[in-house]
């Protein structure tokens, strides 16, 4: 389900999965992907064990679960924040956190907490770039082409109305429409 929240933003709720609040999993600003911080919950939405190593992968296992409907994969974020309400599990976090990302890791604050919603150790939250895989931004005219042959991030957010892409390039090219 795509909701439109404003002009320039998006976003979605990937089906089968649920905030559990009234916020949605991900908001796409341009070629930014913001994803909302997750815990590391099961399916249920139950906590998973009490250790904080296994919080921190199921995090990140559900984070990884939103980023492929998006169409994007860990490779693609650019800015991961990470929660925590015990600055002594910094390094058990750490540990984890060097399983999912490769070089270049992406920036990172790690935030002392007082305490996390279900009674969590641990929350991450990340952002994404859309065509970070290039490492070249599109224009918006091949961003309306890319949206029909299905490249990674852009058949996720096809619903994106092929006019109003070219209007942008237009916009941005000094074309007129």
């Amino acid at each position: 389900m795509l909701k439109v929240i404003g002009m320039a933003r998006n976003a979605t709720n990937p089906s089968g999965l649920s905030a559990g609040a009234p916020y949605p999993h991900t908001v796409r600003a341009g070629n930014l992907v913001f994803l909302s911080g997750k815990f590391g919950t099961d399916k249920s939405g139950n906590l998973v064990g009490p250790g904080i190593a296994e919080q921190t992968r199921t995090a990140f296992a559900n984070l990884k679960l939103v980023l492929d409907e998006a169409g994007l994969g860990m490779e693609d974020v650019v800015k991961c924040t990470v929660f925590i309400t015990d600055l002594d599990d910094f390094a058990a976090i750490n540990a984890v956190y060097a399983e999912h990302f490769t070089a270049p890791q992406p920036a990172r604050s790690t935030v002392g907490v007082a305490a996390l919603g279900l009674g969590a150790k641990v929350e991450i939250e990340i952002i994404a770039e859309c065509y970070g895989r290039s490492g070249q931004e599109r224009s918006a005219k091949a961003l309306a082409g890319a949206l029909t042959v299905g490249t990674p991030c852009h058949i996720r957010w096809k619903q994106m109305r092929f006019d109003s892409a070219l209007s942008a390039w237009n916009r941005s090219t000094n074309h007129a429409p």
